[in-house]
């Protein structure tokens, strides 16, 4: 299997009229795999019923955020971890930074390097 990918024309941001046109590589046709299809899956290949399946992501749904709520991150082995990150606005000082300066919080995931490896091998697949 391949990744499909497309060519894009972008022209330089911060120059004045655009400037040169380049091209660059852009994944195209993403389609969304479900959270139904993916249990199916895993109910196919192991003994794992959908209905667990579904058990444990509702239980990962509830326990993931609320450690990630306490300022901790979430390992989970061979998958990854999850961290928060935020974004604030700047300060001329340390003393006038405070919790209101905070604009956003986002979730980061960081794969592990098991995950890492099973997506060296990637293949690309050009489309017009």
């Amino acid at each position: 299997m391949a990744i499909k990918y497309k060519v894009v024309a972008q022209k330089q941001p911060g120059v004045k009229g655009g400037g040169q046109t380049k091209y660059y590589a852009r994944i195209c046709n993403r389609k969304k795999v479900s959270l139904k299809q993916i249990a199916e899956e895993i109910e196919s290949a192991t003994i794992i019923h959908h209905v667990d399946f579904h058990a444990i992501n509702q239980a990962l749904l509830n326990w993931i955020p609320k450690h990630l709520l306490e300022g901790n991150s979430v390992w989970l082995t061979d998958l990854g971890t999850f961290t928060v990150s935020l974004t604030s606005k700047p300060s001329d000082s340390p003393e006038k930074v405070s919790a209101a300066d905070i604009i956003k919080v986002n979730v980061q995931f960081r794969p592990s390097p098991e995950f890492k490896q099973k997506l060296l091998n990637v293949k690309f697949e050009k489309v017009s």
